[in-house]
């Protein structure tokens, strides 16, 4: 049981760390090609809303490259589409706000990820 809590530890410490972490827009993000080249765990907020839309993670690209995914219409990413469809939501994808976490290891981005998601019960995020 002590090792399952102290995993809860730090789970709730990463969260937390994620949420406290600056916010940046999307389009600031890709804008920056020297940076944000690493693996993390990311959140999207709507550009004038600080509430969790979205939850990612990176797999095999680093942040950038993911973001760029996130942005285009025929990319590798369904998000830009599904912001699309809600009728409540900027169109303007790259004025969307993101806070992430750099994390190395994919287990730990995979773990971490699901346990973001399940917390924040993000909008744009699918269950089942």
């Amino acid at each position: 049981m002590i090792e399952i809590e102290k995993k809860n530890i730090k789970l709730m410490r990463q969260l937390r760390n994620l949420l406290g972490s600056e916010i940046v827009k999307l389009d600031y993000l890709i804008k920056n090609k020297d940076s944000f080249n690493f693996p993390a765990v990311y959140v999207f907020s709507k550009p004038n809303f600080k509430k969790a839309i979205y939850v990612g993670r990176t797999k095999t690209l680093p942040l950038r490259r993911r973001m760029i995914d996130h942005k285009k219409t025929n990319g590798n990413s369904d998000l830009n589409m599904m912001i699309k469809g809600k009728a409540s939501y900027s169109k303007k994808i790259g004025e969307y706000k993101l806070r992430y976490l750099k994390i190395e290891d994919s287990k730990e981005r995979m773990f971490f990820e699901s346990f973001a998601i399940a917390l924040l019960q993000p909008e744009l995020n699918k269950y089942g």
